[in-house]
């Protein structure tokens, strides 16, 4: 096991509790090689499918992570989440904070301005899906954060 002295984090909608509706797939991970499509906007994506082997990755990646949370993580961390994401639980997260005592972390609720694009809300990645506003809001805020006096 190898120790990393990390200083503070910024996460933006952490997969630490996922919906009940984001284990939909869970019942496909028989079939590991079948290719779901994206729903992400185009421009958002890596690739236009996913294997089902991913997914599955995922599931097991939030609970390995959840049984090994421990004191470790406490270090300050800014969390920044929509209350409505469609993929990540927003009290799961902030019930994740309480259950392993992550009195360094801090969660923010995003809002996004009018002009942000029609894209999912758990996509917390510039501009074009939160709004100028809520941008250059969540941007500012990260900025302090990490440049302590």
């Amino acid at each position: 096991q190898s120790s990393t002295n990390i200083e503070r984090m910024v996460l933006f909608a952490p997969a630490l509790s996922l919906r009940w509706s984001s284990y939909l797939l869970y019942p496909l991970q028989v079939f590991p090689y079948v290719f779901l499509p994206s729903v992400a906007p185009i421009a958002y994506r890596a690739n236009n499918y996913a294997p089902v082997s991913a997914y599955t990755a995922l599931y097991e990646g939030v609970r390995a992570f959840n049984e090994r949370a421990g004191p470790a993580l406490d270090v300050p961390t800014l969390v920044f989440m929509h209350p409505g994401d469609e993929l990540v639980s927003a009290d799961g997260v902030q019930e994740f904070m309480v259950r392993h005592a992550l009195h360094n972390w801090h969660y923010e609720s995003v809002t996004k301005s009018e002009d942000a694009g029609d894209v999912l809300n758990h996509l917390i990645i510039g501009p074009h899906s939160l709004g100028e506003q809520a941008w250059q809001n969540i941007s500012g805020r990260m900025l302090e954060f990490l440049t302590p006096d």
